[in-house]
């Protein structure tokens, strides 16, 4: 079955492929010939077929006008049945077969470099020309989205920007597959229609407004996809270099976009997700935790919905298996995507010292992303199950917490186990698998064994040498603060020193003032001067870390 999903994902993504270019190159070609064929020779011509012709079709019955010409270049006779480029549909039949009767004299426009090519009227249909190109931009929708699912993330979210099926019923799964909305296919069709209208009526003369109106539907079309497609992308560059304030405009947006027209959606979920990431940055804790809930209350809402679609019996239809193929990929990234926003809610508790709930949420997050791993298949060219990366991270989280709490050997197997499924991975993070190794290199110092410690923070500083963006100097701190504790224990305390005041000068370089990492270096800091007898110091030292804690539970 696997060999078969595969095998229509690539054909269904190769059908997407030729219809979209056939669509565009139709469009394309039929607005170019349109615009300039209004410098084309003329010709004396006669109508020799005038008529209505009854087409029937499913709703009923239409009128198309069969117009048939006959002209002369050089010499030579040529037929043709062309009024105008783009087609005859959406005109009225009977007006055309009024303006053309049979044997009537007409001029007829050909090209000079073939002459057969010919229409009898400048320009080009604009409706059906603009309904092929919105056509081919939709479809290009559906296939930047699935690129975006397949490439790279940013801690573990998926990039993808295209819409998802949005408004799933219960009762109905046809719906299930619904890739855009009404409501956005209606505001694209007057826009479309709206920009022709403009050309016609305030475009100066000497200007070719149709030329104008192409070039902005189709430029503008193109952008707009391309623009949603690379914007979750564009934030992940921001909040790692970052930029908070920028990549939270971006982020506010991109989720004001889908939550607005794709309310139940996996997009909107990671759009949330992305919110909840920069505002846990910013230390607005009460906010990154709602925004959380919010991705982990629509991604539900979603599988819920798609749940039942994907467990019926496809009964051998080809549409269906790829529908259903194509919703267990998208379903996959779901369950990651609520994985990681328990770990979220996680992080921020295990920040804040409430450990309880940390452990809590960090538990649910694996539980989830190992029964993915466990019920999902293989991504083509992967070796490793969706799920491994959530599952690393809330591996990583229960393995911190339980260091914390002195349980060291399931911190240690935690750890390890993480370590393992990030050294699998094809997307990797240089930094984030460095501060999983200072991570582990603490739990090794805690049991005693300093040659694995030093190991590990050695190879986690080499991950990080040669690379100055912020996340890898934090990564470097983070290494360094435990290469200070380790130090300590080994005592060693004025090598120690220097890691650890190297460490605090990284994080406050980088953090918000009053982070609770940073009231973190401060008390290793101060344990290291009571280590040196200076008590009044530490005790100072000690204040100060428990006034930024205390500082940063407001935002809570």
């Amino acid at each position: 079955m696997t060999k078969l999903s595969r095998l229509l994902d690539l054909s269904l993504l190769l059908l997407r492929a030729a219809v979209c270019l056939m669509l565009a190159c139709w469009a394309g070609g039929e607005a170019i010939n349109g615009m300039s064929c209004s410098n084309w020779p003329l010709a004396q011509g006669t109508v020799t077929a005038s008529s209505l012709k009854k087409v029937e079709k499913k709703w009923g019955e239409s009128y198309e006008a069969e117009i048939r010409y006959e002209y002369q270049v050089n010499g030579k006779t040529y037929s043709g049945d062309r009024v105008q480029f783009g087609s005859s549909a959406f005109q009225d039949a009977a007006a055309t077969v009024a303006k053309y009767p049979l044997n009537a004299k007409i001029e007829v426009r050909y090209e000079k470099a073939n002459p057969a090519a010919s229409a009898l009227e400048p320009g080009f249909n604009q409706l059906p020309v603009l309904a092929s190109l919105l056509g081919a931009i939709l479809i290009i929708c559906l296939g930047f989205k699935e690129f975006a699912h397949g490439e790279g993330r940013k801690t573990g979210h998926d990039l993808s920007i295209i819409s998802t099926p949005s408004k799933a019923s219960a009762s109905s799964t046809a719906n299930v597959g619904r890739a855009v909305p009404t409501i956005t296919i209606a505001a694209l069709v007057a826009i479309a229609l709206a920009i022709p209208w403009a050309a016609d009526h305030f475009v100066p003369k000497g200007i070719n407004a149709e030329w104008l109106t192409f070039t902005i539907l189709f430029g503008g079309g193109l952008g707009l996809v391309i623009f949603f497609s690379t914007l979750p992308a564009l934030i992940a560059h921001f909040v790692r270099t970052r930029q908070f304030q920028i990549a939270g405009a971006l982020a506010d947006f991109n989720g004001f976009v889908f939550s607005t027209f794709f309310p139940v959606s996996v997009e909107a979920a990671f759009a949330a997700a992305l919110q909840s990431d920069i505002a846990r940055e910013q230390l607005a804790f009460a906010k990154a935790n709602r925004l959380a809930e919010k991705a982990i209350a629509v991604g539900t809402e979603w599988l819920n919905l798609t749940t039942r679609f994907v467990q019926e019996d496809d009964n051998l239809d080809l549409k269906k298996i790829a529908m259903k193929s194509n919703l267990q990929f998208q379903e996959a990234h779901c369950r990651e995507i609520v994985s990681l926003c328990h770990h979220d809610i996680g992080e921020t508790a295990f920040l804040l010292g409430r450990y309880d709930e940390a452990m809590n949420r960090a538990r649910i997050a694996a539980d989830l992303a190992q029964a993915q791993m466990s019920t999902g298949k293989l991504r083509n060219g992967s070796s490793i199950k969706p799920g491994a990366l959530a599952l690393a991270n809330a591996l990583t989280l229960k393995g911190r917490l339980a260091n914390r709490l002195d349980s060291h050997e399931e911190a240690r197997k935690d750890l390890e186990k993480a370590l393992a499924l990030r050294n699998e991975l094809q997307t990797q993070f240089s930094e984030k698998r460095a501060e999983l190794l200072a991570h582990l290199a603490s739990c090794y110092s805690l049991q005693g064994e300093s040659k694995k410690a030093q190991d590990a923070i050695a190879a986690g500083l080499e991950l990080v040498a040669n690379a100055n963006g912020p996340q890898f100097q934090l990564a470097t701190a983070t290494l360094l603060q435990s290469q200070g504790q380790l130090l300590m224990r080994e005592g060693k305390l004025k090598e120690a020193e220097e890691k650890l005041n190297e460490c605090l000068r990284l994080r406050t370089k980088l953090h918000p003032t009053n982070h609770p990492q940073i009231a973190e270096t401060i008390m290793v800091l101060a344990d290291l001067l009571t280590e040196q007898g200076q008590s009044a110091k530490a005790l100072d030292l000690n204040n100060k870390a428990q006034k930024l804690l205390k500082d940063c539970q407001v935002y809570a």
